[in-house]
């Protein structure tokens, strides 16, 4: 096997508890992929590692709301994000050619390298969430999430080490909820170097906006009486860099 998909359909009550089954599912599918032992490592910086990178849309959607980015060009801005993260003055001219003021992008960027624990990261993101707006509203949701989220996975057996960030990889047009990365750090693979090797194994997660896209044509052609609501999500877990 080099690659593993799966999917998880509910209604909006299962919400929360879909989106930690999935990230109990993908400990489980790593774990028998290594065959056992500490996914987590001992601390050691020469043990191999796994951990989850959490993200939501609404805490994107929020500061972005905040940084008086137009709607129209979030996407925008996340692909620019994405493709341009590794080189910072290439994105800031980027980001400026997008409409984006000096003093914004600063916030902006700040934000975005920001990974931390939960409760760290509602610390940082205090800069949007102590005064009333609609901003504040969007990032006090996703954070409200992410807490029931992580309380649940805890209740199923994750025992995964999770980190959060605001930064997504996915345009927030397709994924407004949940947004999940399982992360390997392995000491010294690459060069005979001290330096750490990062891996992406996996990625994913809640795609309920491009759904109701697809549905709503479905509805349009096929069955304009209905009113078929549906949430989902889902990850692809990869197991080639697991044989390199």
């Amino acid at each position: 096997m080099t690659e593993c998909a799966f999917d998880i359909v509910s209604g909006q009550a299962g919400r929360v508890l879909a989106d930690a089954e999935l990230l109990v599912i993908c400990q489980e599918v790593i774990q028998a992929i290594v065959g056992g032992g500490d996914l987590c490592g001992s601390g050691s910086s020469g043990e191999t590692r796994f951990f989850l990178r959490l993200c939501h849309g609404s805490l994107l959607h929020g500061l972005l709301l905040h940084c008086l980015v137009p709607e129209a060009v979030h996407d925008r801005v996340v692909e620019a994000v994405r493709a341009g993260w590794a080189k910072p003055l290439q994105l800031t001219g980027r980001l400026q050619s997008l409409g984006l003021a000096d003093a914004a992008i600063n916030t902006l960027m700040q934000l975005l390298a920001a990974e931390a624990s939960l409760s760290q990261l509602s610390s940082l993101l205090r800069v949007v969430t102590r005064r009333r707006s609609e901003a504040a509203d969007w990032v006090k949701a996703g954070l409200a999430e992410l807490k029931a989220i992580e309380t649940t996975a805890f209740r199923l057996g994750l025992r995964l080490e999770l980190q959060y960030s605001v930064r997504s990889l996915f345009p927030a047009s397709a994924y407004g909820g949940l947004t999940v990365q399982l992360i390997r750090v392995m000491p010294g693979r690459r060069g005979g170097s001290n330096q750490q090797a990062v891996d992406i194994i996996a990625a994913g997660g809640r795609y309920d906006t491009l759904v109701d896209r697809s549905v709503l044509t479905l509805q349009q052609r096929w069955r304009p009486d209905s009113n078929l609501i549906f949430f989902s999500l889902g990850i692809l877990i990869s197991n080639k860099p697991m044989c390199l």
